[in-house]
């Protein structure tokens, strides 16, 4: 393994390790984020159920008032009608049509029974009706009668006909209810507090007419039953303008309804009653208007809107309660949650990020039970094979050192053994001259040469086991290195895998953007309308304040929904600058990874390079033994043909000659194996130096 190919994987885990913070900060605020969208729907289901509720309940409040008025207007009638009757009674009897047709013109002996008789059914109809306070009949001949005042003065007739009277002008009009009285009442003796309203009834063939005050009391303990809260206001509204409130209340300097144009727009329908919602002195009230029978007489009331939706404040308080409630929740399981989930991904980083300094030793822990244990067992027992894997090959990197220091000890031997080889041969050469006197001292050096050929022979057969020790040491760690090859393949996989995760990530931030777009430009649209609508409103004027508030709330929602697309958008730049990092982390990674494939590849091309020359080597010893065993069936020649060195001397100057060039090739052979064991050496000391970063135990 080269050097710079382990700086280049050292620098991997420290990059990741330098952005562990910020990536972990940015998944707590992704996962705060997911909660933060059922929170949104629970507010949203709030504010619905509280709209909806306030919608029902104002709906079932209106038809409850309206029903309360109309049902109030036709009792009203009922006494109307009640009134009108009595009077065509009293119109048309004898004795009253009588008098102001005969009698009248009589003496007051003949009239008075008359006019008493009149005047009797008269009071007693009053008397037997709560609510007529007064009454008055005068006509332009004849003594006319009062409730009020025992004599009535005769102008009376033209003091109301040039007053309240014109309308009577026209033949047509027989009948009247009205509300203002000027010349009666001062003829009267009344203030106009006394009565409510009054009815006028035209005589049948006299030129005179009938007057009911409708009682005052009576009205206002009716519109007084028919409160419907602080604030609303109730009254009879008459057709000449008059308003009658109930006696709670201080009747009011200006009229409250007869000049208002809803009052007039409600009059002028073709049923005549009038419900809906209206602007009032600033503010938003419920108008309900019922017609009395046909008496041209109104029933009418306002009642404000906040007394209506009174009724689902406690159910609003209620509403953001829970609401409140199920936000602060949802809020502490996401932080719970998210602080966990981070904790163990903290944990599991820097472990890996030991991991790939080369650290073994590390233990990935956990105490939660869900599939962060799995990931964490999983890591473990990956961990704990490849530091297996590496045990192994540090065991066989100690082995083929071992075998290489003995094979370069045994060449060392072989090295000394031929050296001593040459040299007998040099002495055999020098003695082929005096074979005669040397003959014996040759023997005794044949027999010395023998000796170190055994010698030669039993080092070259354990050079050759040394040797098939050491092919088979090698194949066993190339198969090794082969099978960590395949677990970095792996392992890249895995890699290529998330980052495609990761793009996906990206994609998917990237809709959320185009979403947040959308949001964004629909929030601008929003604020456009109501800017529009605050011009409208204050082209409307006073009556106009009520919708300016609603474009301006309008307008305040539109600028928080802006704000809060832009700090969405501004979360998703930050997952996907997140993704962007963590992209270029598993490139890193990626490259890493392939960095030890090209390492475990030069290991595996070490050793096949190892196999190749412990091959040579062992064909280099299988030589060396052929040619020793070839030494050795010379020397036994020698040794036979020394007792005749006289006669073969030619012959064994020529085999000594021989003996020489072979044992200096066989000095050639030695020195290269001297070579390759030196080569084996150093390439196991790579081979450990690359294994001595790995901490294994």
């Amino acid at each position: 393994m080269k050097m710079g190919a382990k700086k280049d994987i050292r620098k991997g885990p420290l990059n990741v390790n330098g952005r562990r913070g910020n990536t972990h900060s940015k998944l707590i605020y992704s996962l705060m984020a997911g909660f933060m969208v059922p929170i949104v729907l629970m507010v949203i289901l709030g504010v619905a159920a509280y709209r909806q509720a306030a919608a029902s309940v104002m709906e079932k409040y209106e038809e409850s008032a309206a029903a309360s008025v109309l049902a109030t207007a036709k009792y009203c009638d009922v006494m109307c009608y009640n009134i009108e009757s009595k009077i065509n009674e009293q119109i048309v009897d004898q004795d009253f049509q009588n008098y102001y047709q005969i009698y009248y013109k009589k003496s007051a002996t003949e009239s008075l029974p008359v006019y008493r008789a009149v005047r009797t059914k008269i009071t007693n109809m009053r008397g037997t009706t709560s609510y007529i306070s007064d009454f008055a009949v005068f006509a332009e001949a004849g003594q006319g009668m009062s409730s009020k005042v025992k004599t009535l003065d005769n102008t009376i007739f033209d003091e109301f006909m040039k007053n309240e009277g014109t309308v009577f002008s026209e033949k047509k009009i027989q009948k009247k209810w009205m509300g203002y009285r000027s010349a009666m009442d001062q003829i009267l003796g009344l203030n106009g507090t006394e009565y409510a309203f009054y009815y006028v009834r035209k005589m049948v063939r006299a030129n005179g007419f009938v007057v009911i005050d409708f009682d005052m009391e009576t009205i206002q303990t009716m519109l007084d039953e028919m409160n419907f809260g602080e604030g609303s206001l109730s009254a009879v509204v008459t057709s000449d303008g008059r308003e009658i409130f109930g006696s709670q209340m201080e009747p009011p300097a200006d009229a409250v309804f007869y000049d208002q144009d809803f009052y007039r727009e409600a009059a002028a329908s073709e049923d005549g009653i009038g419900n809906g919602y209206v602007q009032y002195e600033g503010g938003d009230y419920l108008f309900l208007q019922a017609p009395i029978g046909e008496t041209e007489l109104r029933l009418c009331s306002l009642i404000p809107k906040s007394i209506i939706l009174e009724e689902v404040t406690e159910m609003r308080g209620m509403i953001l309660v829970l609401v409140i409630v199920a936000c602060v929740l949802a809020i502490a399981v996401g932080t719970v949650l998210a602080a966990g989930i981070s904790g163990v991904l903290s944990k599991t980083t820097k472990s890996l990020a030991m991991v790939s300094e080369g650290n073994f030793t590390v233990e990935i822990s956990t105490r939660r039970r869900d599939e962060f244990k799995l990931l964490t067992d999983s890591l473990n027992e990956t961990i704990h094979k490849v530091s297996a894997l590496l045990t192994e090959i540090k065991g066989f990197g100690a082995g083929v050192s071992g075998s290489a220091d003995a094979v370069s000890m045994s060449s060392e031997q072989i090295g000394t053994s031929m050296q001593e080889i040459n040299h007998a041969i040099e002495e055999v050469a020098r003695g082929a001259g005096n074979q005669a006197d040397e003959t014996e001292k040759s023997l005794q050096k044949m027999s010395d040469f023998s000796v170190h050929i055994n010698e030669v022979c039993e080092s070259s057969a354990a050079m050759e086991m040394h040797a098939d020790q050491a092919m088979e040491i090698i194949t066993k760690g190339r198969g090794i290195v082969e099978g960590l090859s395949e677990k970095a393949e792996d392992t890249s996989r895995i890699t290529k895998t998330l980052l495609d995760n990761i793009e996906d990530v990206r994609c998917r931030s990237r809709n959320i953007g185009m979403i947040v777009e959308t949001i964004n430009e629909i929030a601008s649209q929003t604020n456009l309308l109501s800017l529009n609508a605050s011009i409208e409103a204050a082209r409307a004027g006073e009556a106009g304040k009520g919708f300016a508030v609603v474009a301006e709330e309008i307008r305040k929602l539109a600028d928080q929904s802006m704000t809060a697309g832009n700090e969405i958008k501004g979360i998703v730049s930050s997952i996907q600058t997140t993704m962007d990092r963590t992209g270029e982390s598993a490139s890193e990674a990626e490259k890493n990874i392939t960095s030890q494939s090209e390492a475990l590849g030069d290991t595996v091309s070490s050793f096949e390079e190892i196999h190749l020359f412990v091959q040579q080597l062992v064909g280099d010893l299988k030589h060396i033994v052929g040619s020793m065993e070839n030494i050795g069936v010379r020397t036994e020649e020698i040794l036979g043909s020394i007792q005749n060195i006289s006669s073969v001397s030619e012959e064994t100057a020529a085999s000594a000659e021989e003996v020489t060039a072979t044992i200096s090739g066989q000095m050639d052979a030695v020195h290269a194996l001297l070579k390759e064991a030196e080569m084996l050496r150093e390439k196991v000391t790579d081979l450990e130096t690359a294994m001595g970063r790995f901490i294994i135990e």
